[in-house]
């Protein structure tokens, strides 16, 4: 992940939430389509009931990466 170059440090405070957040749904299921995976036999409510928790998961790992960022500006 690119954002890690930033600061090697990062990586260790935020590597759980990374795990859930993007590498399970990236990497785990590799044998099936992302799509069949998580969206496979399920009603059209469920399916935009998971995009949503991809869509919070995401926006609240962004918001812990810009919140650590700031804190490292020396004062």
């Amino acid at each position: 992940m690119k954002i890690f170059a930033i600061d090697t440090s990062m990586y260790s405070i935020f590597k759980k939430s990374v795990n859930q957040t993007i590498i399970l749904t990236d990497n785990q299921h590799k044998e099936k389509a992302f799509a069949e995976t998580f969206f496979g036999d399920i009603p059209a409510i469920a399916a935009f009931a998971v995009l949503h928790k991809f869509e919070n998961d995401i926006r609240n790992f962004e918001i812990q990466l810009m919140t650590y960022c700031y804190n490292q500006i020396p004062r």
